[in-house]
């Protein structure tokens, strides 16, 4: 895998306000993921919530999501990480972040995403709800946003249930669905990305990355801000050792410069 120039013992820019209320960051990222070990970015070290690769998903890191040093290249088939993570959220507010890009969406009722706690007492984000096109979580019972994900495309996905105990549903900046009256209690367990522990045939077929796990409900403009940062490499959220440069708009769009031991990246 290439160098980032990330800080690998403290690679979270905690003074940075987006990062508040982080609880676990799993990101694909050389020099500090190794072997089957998807790391915690909060907690680099032993302390963290670090997953398991099982079923060998793929290290990707020639076709990431837009801004980003690789991807984890799920199969379709058994392909999953597991996180054993005490994250104490009970009813209280929470938000699950995520890149996704889906190759297929399964035949079956349902096909299962980016998260998934390990019973049917902790929720699931899926691409479909019982044979129904959208996405959305099933916990308890079913709650859709009624809108689609396309096949080829990546998109920035972000769910969040507030002090109101409204799930909010944003693609790529977008509120698709506001559910109200979630009172769910999550405990804490095993999260899984990739699969529903239960159900092989919820295998998620394509590619993720960069999973957030938040104990509050960040607001609209932060999640449009965290779909921005995301989109470049994270700038300001992750410790560098060395800054990135920026130079002036081109096509409207302002390009980050990394130095010779930086990754390429651009905005697609």
């Amino acid at each position: 895998m290439p160098s980032t120039g990330i800080n690998a013992a403290s690679p979270v820019n905690w003074a940075h306000p987006l990062n508040r209320g982080l609880i676990a960051w799993w990101m694909v990222m050389p020099g500090i993921n190794s072997g089957s070990r998807l790391a915690d970015l909060v907690y680099p070290g032993d302390r963290g919530s670090h997953g398991t690769l099982v079923g060998v998903p793929e290290w990707n890191t020639s076709t990431p999501a837009p801004g980003h040093f690789g991807l984890l290249d799920f199969d379709g088939s058994v392909d999953h990480t597991s996180h054993p993570i005490n994250h104490g959220i009970g009813t209280g507010p929470f938000a699950w972040s995520l890149w996704v890009f889906l190759r297929t969406k399964d035949g079956g009722s349902d096909t299962y995403a980016g998260f998934a706690g390990n019973d049917d007492f902790n929720p699931g984000l899926n691409w479909k709800i019982n044979a129904v096109d959208e996405w959305g979580f099933y916990w308890g019972s079913n709650r859709g946003t009624g809108v689609a994900l396309n096949i080829g495309e990546w998109y920035h996905l972000m769910v969040t249930r507030d002090e109101a105990d409204d799930l909010k549903f944003y693609r790529n900046g977008i509120l698709d669905a506001t559910i109200g009256s979630v009172t769910n209690s999550m405990p804490d367990s095993t999260i899984w990305l990739g699969r529903r522990e239960t159900s092989q045939a919820s295998d998620t077929d394509g590619f993720e990355d960069d999973f957030r796990f938040y104990n509050r409900a960040p607001l609209q403009s932060e999640v449009i801000e965290l779909y921005n940062e995301g989109r470049y490499g994270y700038p300001n959220l992750l410790n560098r050792i060395k800054p990135i440069r920026f130079i002036a708009p081109v096509g409207g769009v302002t390009m980050p410069i990394f130095d010779h031991h930086y990754r390429q990246m651009r905005a697609s």
